[in-house]
C-alpha cells in the first residue's frame, strides 16, 4: 500500500484501486484541457493515447463481475416467475393433503 501526499505535507495510506481512480481523474482532466486548447496547441496524438488509457482504466475500475445472463445452460436452476412459484407451492400442498 502506498501513501497519498498533499501539498500541505499530510499523507495517508491509499490502496491501489483508489490510486487508479485518482490517476483516471487526473488523466481525464488532462484530456479535457487538451481538447479545449487552441487548434494549433491541441495534440491529436496525445488525445488518442489518453482516450485509449481512459478506456482501459474505465474497463478495469468499473468492472462488474455479475454474469450477463442469469441462466447459461450450465445446469444451474432456471429463473422461476412468481406465478410458477405459487402454482408449485399449491401443488405441493395438495399432494401433502392426499
Amino acid at each position: 500500500m502506498s501513501k497519498l501526499s498533499f501539498e500541505s505535507g499530510t499523507s495517508f495510506p491509499v490502496c491501489d484501486s483508489i490510486r487508479l481512480e485518482l490517476m483516471r481523474n487526473e488523466i481525464r482532466e488532462i484530456s479535457e484541457r487538451n481538447e479545449k486548447a487552441h487548434q494549433y496547441s491541441h495534440d491529436h496524438h496525445l488525445s488518442h493515447c489518453l482516450d485509449q488509457v481512459l478506456e482501459l482504466l474505465d474497463e478495469y475500475i468499473d468492472y462488474d463481475p455479475t454474469p450477463q445472463f442469469l441462466y447459461d445452460n450450465s445446469g444451474g436452476e432456471p429463473p422461476v416467475t412468481f406465478e410458477e412459484m405459487q402454482e408449485n407451492a399449491r401443488q405441493e400442498k395438495l399432494e401433502a393433503w392426499q
